[in-house]
């Protein structure tokens, strides 16, 4: 065997990588939802937080710069590997699996303890960030490429853990670089009863913002 046989090929080595790397995320997400959920004893817990060290020990031996994009993400073409919305990368995302629809966009997930608020209840904050991501998601797919200037929700009602739930976004204006967005959350079950509604103001950077802020992707 020649030492070039032992060489892994770029694209077969990145691809396992990113397997592996989707497989430790799911790790990931069970470990923080047994953690929020667990009645451990002392021993046990102190048990859990020598092996998660120990593990971040070993997967900080190699860290990407802040202002690069990570090597195991398609963007603009997919979603972000890491987002903590949509990311399957990403042990703090749900993940959201967004899906375009005639009207804008619109999601389906259940949510565990990691999102709670008060007990059994999906923290409010978490519904602002879904709407974050679903209405990027929108403007984009809508041929804008926009930042968020302004999100307001009404909270109609609480979201309940563990059901699933309906996030549904589509563009309502575009007015120059002005760009509105509207979008509601209902428990899946229960289509006709609005839960959370949101509004928001996108707009356009001009062209010195998006190289600031974007220039590797644009």
């Amino acid at each position: 065997m020649q030492p070039s046989d032992l060489m892994p090929q770029p694209h077969d080595d990145l691809e396992r990588r990113r397997a592996a790397a989707l497989d430790l995320a799911e790790a990931l997400r069970q470990a923080n939802s047994a953690a929020v959920s667990t009645e451990a004893t002392v021993e046990q817990l102190e048990r859990a937080a020598l092996i998660v060290r120990d593990a971040t020990a070993a997967l900080g031996q190699s860290v990407r710069p802040l202002t690069r994009v990570s090597e195991f993400d398609g963007f603009p073409s997919s979603s972000r590997f890491f987002s903590p919305v949509s990311g399957p990368g990403s042990p703090l995302s749900p993940p959201l699996s967004i899906r375009a629809t005639a009207e804008g966009v619109e999601a389906n997930r259940s949510f565990d303890r990691r999102f709670e608020g008060p007990p059994g209840l999906l923290h409010g904050g978490i519904s602002a960030l879904l709407f974050d991501e679903l209405m990027g998601v929108a403007v984009l797919q809508a041929g804008h490429w926009a930042m968020t200037g302004q999100l307001s929700l009404d909270y109609r009602r609480a979201l309940p853990l563990d059901t699933d739930l309906t996030m549904t976004v589509a563009v309502t204006s575009v007015e120059g670089r002005k760009i509105r967005v509207g979008g509601s959350i209902v428990v899946s079950s229960e289509p006709d009863t609005v839960f959370v509604t949101a509004t928001a103001l996108f707009i356009k950077p001009r062209e010195s913002t998006l190289e600031r802020y974007f220039g590797q992707m644009v």
